[in-house]
């Protein structure tokens, strides 16, 4: 069930890049149009950011960048080198917000609509059994440096089948140092579980990293110091990937034979656990600081109903205010009425009471006299 799920994907992801692919072959030949860039700057540009599409149209795919804040100025170039994993890299690597000429396989350039957008975005093709190629591709790259644009190398040639690190070729540092221009690292990790070699199906819950490193420096090196820029570029991606996956940089490097790997003592083995579980642990905190925002927004509505509800309440006090004050009125104006008739039926008592003592005394008088009369007659 889970192959016949992975296939659904894989043609679910497939179709959104087929039509990503015709609308990006219309925007960017019309930016084309008007781009006088000698590089074709803009044009470039809207191909790469409109090609990192390509990981959001896929569900499968997560991928992390990280360190682009090191390039503060994109038309200050680069001679950029990285590590090659999969056809995915190309892709991930344009999530990063810059222009860069890619350096290619002449045989990409003959694939229908994706050669015509490389073309289009003025990427370089080169053959590497062709010598004046290689040569065309030298000064190419040379003058897309001179017009403040970096150029992109992978500089294995090929992908890596283990996921190690192959030897580079020394072209990319031989244009950097003959320009004296800095190489900018980067690190790819990840992305050979996106779309494996020679298949069609991409992998579930793929996880890819890219990491921008600190420029190396080329100014002032000869071609006698290629070797030592090369390595010195070389060792710096590979000590990225041993970091991420908790390994020695041997065990990353495809120069050094695997039966040659030391053998891991019961505390690097700790530490190699300890670094999965940190790095387990820093994925999970990733993952909920991505869903702060969410929550924040959750809040935010609530605090905003509540708020309403509080104007609301503030905006019927002065009514309630006004029924309660006729309210008073009301209740004192019956106290008032009360009172009066009480004084009313007390005058009337007092105006009532002479009368009823004067006969009162009229009576008592009377039944003295005939207490008296009484008295006599015995």
């Amino acid at each position: 069930m889970r192959n016949v799920w992975t296939v659904i994907r894989s043609l679910y992801a497939w179709l959104g890049i087929s039509l990503l692919v015709l609308l990006m072959l219309l925007v960017v030949g019309i930016v084309r149009l008007f781009d006088r860039d000698p590089v074709r700057y803009r044009t470039g540009y809207v191909f790469r950011k409109m090609g990192s599409w390509l990981t959001k149209v896929n569900p499968m795919w997560d991928v992390k960048t990280a360190g682009a804040e090191l390039v503060k100025n994109p038309r200050n170039p680069y001679v950029v080198v990285s590590n090659h994993q999969s056809m995915a890299d190309i892709p991930c690597i344009s999530l990063l917000p810059w222009e860069m000429k890619w350096v290619s396989k002449a045989v990409i350039f003959k694939v229908p609509l994706a050669g015509l957008l490389l073309r289009f975005a003025g990427d370089i093709a080169v053959d590497r059994g062709d010598k004046a190629s290689r040569g065309r591709v030298y000064d190419k790259a040379r003058r897309v440096l001179e017009q403040k644009c970096s150029v992109m190398f992978f500089a294995e040639g090929t992908r890596s089948k283990d996921n190690r690190v192959l030897p580079f070729h020394d072209g990319a540092f031989k244009l950097a140092i003959a320009t004296q221009l800095p190489v900018l690292p980067l690190v790819v990790d990840g992305s050979h579980n996106c779309l494996p070699k020679h298949s069609w199906l991409f992998r579930d819950n793929a996880r890819v990293r890219i990491q921008v490193l600190p420029p190396i420096d080329a100014k002032g090196l000869t071609e006698q110091d290629l070797p030592v820029l090369r390595n010195k570029v070389r060792n710096a991606i590979m000590d990225q990937l041993a970091d991420w996956r908790g390994v020695t940089r041997l065990e990353v490097d495809s120069l050094i034979p695997v039966a040659t790997w030391p053998e891991p003592s019961p505390l690097a083995q700790r530490f190699k656990e300890a670094m999965a579980a940190m790095a387990e642990l820093q994925q999970r905190i990733s993952e909920a600081a991505a869903r702060l925002p969410q929550r924040a927004t959750v809040a935010a509505e609530s605090l905003n109903q509540l708020e309403r509800r509080v104007l609301a309440a503030m905006n019927q006090l002065p009514h309630l205010a006004a029924e309660i004050v006729e309210e008073l009125h009301e209740r004192v104006a019956a106290v008032k009425a009360a009172l009066a008739d009480w004084q009313h039926r007390a005058g009337e008592a007092l105006f009532e009471m002479p009368r009823q003592l004067a006969e009162a005394l009229e009576q008592l008088s009377a039944l003295l006299r005939r207490v008296e009369a009484i008295y006599q007659t015995a």
